[in-house]
């Protein structure tokens, strides 16, 4: 599928300071590839302003299967005076919270059943439908917060981690407690063994004048749980990135057949690996 990449009506926002151009990039799925190809399409100048980077990009749609997807583009442009490139050894933390869905077949808590004396009791399973004599679970779409963060780290010129390595950590969980910082801000997040899955990194740019090379990190985190339920079975602990999945049988309530969970599993489907590798800062130097 060709990848397109088109300017938005509501896009050339000017001000004294700055000029904001806004894109509709579709064709892939993956946040690298379209950041490369946003790149490339643009130009680092605009007149008497220079492009700044990193540059804001936000999946309105994505397809993995396919390898489709829709991003909306933020490139900002700002007076050549104002901008200050990020030194050797700075790092920055951009962080989206925007949703996601997940799929899911069983509900937190059934608040009400109507007729309450005589509908059957699922045990929370969710859209139980019977077609001919059997009965199945269909679930539902609902929303889910996602944390996705990138960290754009400037590296001296050879210390940054080979190819060799980010590519052996991409879809990696953490197997140990990760924390990186914001040299800017000042803030940090700490996840634990588990909650962070590293999905690949890009080159920002080339090698620059001071000879740094500018590397962005991509991220997803999902926090571990424990105690959880599953119809009537309880005390079930999932680290972020596991899948917890129920089995149903039918069972008799009354005169009916109903559908129940009867056991719930938890599955590691991520491999872990050591993102001390990846040698992103883990506290603000002093």
């Amino acid at each position: 599928m060709p990848i397109t990449l088109g300017e938005k009506v509501e896009s050339r926002e000017w001000s004294n300071t700055q000029i904001t151009l806004v894109y509709v990039l579709t064709g892939t799925s993956s946040d690298l590839t379209a950041q490369a190809v946003l790149l490339s399409s643009t130009a680092e100048s605009y007149g008497d302003f220079i492009r700044q980077t990193p540059i804001d990009m936000t999946a309105v749609f994505v397809d993995t299967a396919t390898d489709d997807g829709i991003w909306e583009c933020t490139v900002r442009y700002v007076k050549k005076e104002n901008a200050t490139a990020s030194e050797i050894g700075s790092q920055t933390v951009a962080y989206d919270t925007t949703g996601g869905t997940q799929h899911v077949t069983q509900s937190l808590q059934t608040v009400g059943k109507y007729p309450s004396g005589t509908a059957p009791d699922y045990q929370g399973a969710v859209g139980v439908n019977r077609q001919g004599g059997s009965l199945s679970v269909e679930g539902v779409d609902v929303g889910v917060a996602t944390f996705h963060f990138t960290v754009t780290r400037v590296f001296a010129a050879g210390e940054q981690p080979s190819m060799g390595v980010i590519h052996s950590l991409t879809y990696k969980t953490n197997g140990a407690e990760f924390t990186v910082v914001d040299t800017q801000r000042g803030d940090s997040i700490t996840l634990a063994a588990g909650e962070c899955l590293f999905l690949g990194a890009g080159a920002a740019g080339g090698i620059r004048s001071d000879g740094g090379v500018e590397i962005a990190f991509h991220f997803d985190a999902l926090p571990n749980k424990t105690g959880l339920s599953v119809g009537g079975i309880g005390g079930i602990d999932k680290k972020g990135f596991e899948y917890l999945w129920a089995a149903y049988e039918e069972k008799e309530s009354g005169t009916r057949l109903v559908k129940q969970p009867f056991a719930a599993y938890v599955e590691k489907v991520y491999e872990e690996g050591d993102f001390a590798a990846l040698t992103l800062l883990s506290e603000l130097e002093a």
